[in-house]
């Protein structure tokens, strides 16, 4: 996971994830998502039509999700 800093004000909003089905490193903007964040992990992400933004520290979470029964 990692935490994005937003270069472009379409990625601002804060439930927002950025989902990749081909790999496993997602985005989000909320850092309350993370339990523990690496702080010194920075990168820069192109994403398909809003330019670069800059990504700012990784961690795993953990996803609950509801059991179908």
């Amino acid at each position: 996971m990692g935490h994005l800093d937003p270069i472009s004000k379409d990625c601002y909003h804060k439930n927002i994830w950025y989902l990749d089905n081909n790999c496993n490193n997602h985005i989000t903007r909320d850092k309350e998502a993370f339990v523990a964040i690496n702080s010194s992990f920075v990168s820069k992400v192109k994403l398909g039509n809003v330019g670069y933004v800059e990504v700012e520290g990784k961690c795993n979470i953990i996803v609950t999700t509801k059991q179908k029964g």
